[in-house]
């Protein structure tokens, strides 16, 4: 139970941690084995050449030494044969030990160095030197033929030296023996660490390898569990692609149909409005026969026919508004207010003031060249006089311009200042135009 728990735990650690930190820890896994691995090797290996160096210096020293205790006795017994024979043929040792002497003992020196045998290596060269004199005083007084008695006290002398230095040496080379056999027991050592650490690198380089397996297998069965979401999402996505694109070519169909239906309505109702005008013009130039009533009725007439053009054709602006596709390009504005002004021809007494710094800038011509056009229109119609002043101003934001369009009129309410843009809502119901500001919203 516990170690079910263990799982489950794992591995929703490790479905919370980032894709990029999984596979980042795949891969540390071997590599981390695979350094230390070699980082182990690699001292193993300095330990084992350290090892082996020191065996080689203790097998050098034991060789030495061994030709230094043959070179002095060979000597030795030549000076000894040629005291007696006086033949040259015997010092020929003793030559060879004073040439290779002294290589010899610097060798010696130079393998024991810096270790606790070297004051052992100057003791015996000493006792080299003091026999190779000893050596040297016999061969002098035998070729002076000075009396046996005194050279044979010398050869003892120099027989008690060899014993000496035969006794010093092998000592020194019991001591090496024991320095050898500790660096071949380390070698051992090292070599059964080297076969430990082989096979544990084996077995955890067996284990980080079923542990990135592991791991891998996880990620890969999340990445595939992913991979199905996203198909099944982009599946579902084209689905909705493919029903917007059903819904846009039926809202095209739709505003296409309505454009068509707008025209329609806007010919249909505006010809009869223009026979019912036409017809109370007729019969006004006949005013002189008719009662002041009836001439009354007939203006307030024209004036509701005015009123429904006027309606109807802000029904088809209304219609069109958010459906017409217009470039961008570069406008200058002061140039493009006084074309809408003189568009809406205001009245002559009507005062209109375009403020310097008009910026020119890039946007859509046709729906900024709409926006002041009803605005402007808006402020000269329901003015209640006809010597009326507008301000048009511009303040440059952080991003964008703000354009300001002021009159001297009544002004409109707070109350009534959110329900100006709803549709069909004038505050002067004799105003003929009721939908420009809903437009300018939409």
């Amino acid at each position: 139970m516990p170690r079910l728990f263990f799982l489950r735990e794992l591995n929703r650690q490790w479905s919370e941690t980032p894709i990029s930190y999984r596979g980042g820890l795949i891969l540390a896994i071997p590599a981390v084995c695979i350094i230390a691995i070699l980082v182990t090797w690699n001292e193993l290996r300095q330990d084992a050449i350290a090892v082996h160096r020191e065996i080689d210096r203790s097998k050098s020293t034991l060789i030495e030494t061994n030709n230094l205790l043959q070179l002095l006795t060979s000597a030795e017994t030549g000076v000894q044969g040629y005291v007696i024979t006086n033949q040259d043929d015997f010092l020929e040792p003793y030559d060879l030990a004073i040439d290779n002497l002294p290589d010899r003992l610097e060798k010696l020196r130079d393998l024991q160095q810096n270790t606790p045998q070297q004051p052992k290596v100057q003791k015996i060269a000493t006792l080299v030197e003091q026999e190779l004199f000893l050596l040297s005083q016999t061969l002098d007084k035998t070729q002076q033929q000075i009396s046996p008695t005194e050279v044979n006290d010398i050869l003892t002398q120099s027989q008690q030296k060899i014993s000496e230095i035969r006794t010093t040496v092998n000592a020194f080379r019991a001591e090496e023996w024991k320095t050898l056999n500790a660096q071949r027991q380390r070698l051992f050592d090292v070599r059964e660490v080297t076969n430990l650490a082989f096979w544990s690198a084996a077995i955890i380089s067996l284990l980080s390898f079923l542990a990135a397996l592991y791991l891998f297998n996880l990620l890969e069965r999340e990445l595939n569990d992913r991979q199905q979401s996203l198909q099944l999402r982009a599946e579902e996505l084209a689905k909705v692609n493919r029903a917007l694109a059903n819904t846009n070519n039926t809202l095209a169909e739709r505003n296409l149909e309505l454009d068509r239906f707008s025209h329609i309505v806007s010919h249909d109702l505006k010809a009869p409005l223009r026979g019912i005008n036409n017809l109370a013009e007729w019969i006004e130039e006949d005013a002189d026969s008719l009662s002041e009533d009836i001439r009354k009725y007939l203006h307030l007439q024209r004036e509701r026919v005015a009123k429904m053009e006027n309606l109807i054709d802000g029904l088809l602006q209304y219609a069109r508004v958010g459906r017409q596709n217009a470039p961008m390009e570069t406008v200058d504005v002061r140039q493009l207010l006084a074309e809408v002004i003189d568009s809406i021809n205001p009245p002559a007494d009507f005062a209109i003031a375009i403020e310097d710094q008009m910026p020119i800038i890039t946007t859509q011509r046709l729906f900024l060249e709409q926006v002041f056009s009803n605005l402007i229109g808006n402020a000269i119609k329901h003015h209640p006089r006809l010597d009326g002043k507008i301000t048009i101003s511009v303040e440059e934001q952080a991003d964008f311009y703000e354009f300001a369009i002021a009159d001297d009129g009544a002004g409109i309410a707070p109350s009534a200042q959110k329900r100006i843009f709803e549709i069909f809502h004038t505050l002067n119901r004799q105003s003929a135009r009721t939908l420009s500001l809903r437009t300018l919203q939409g």
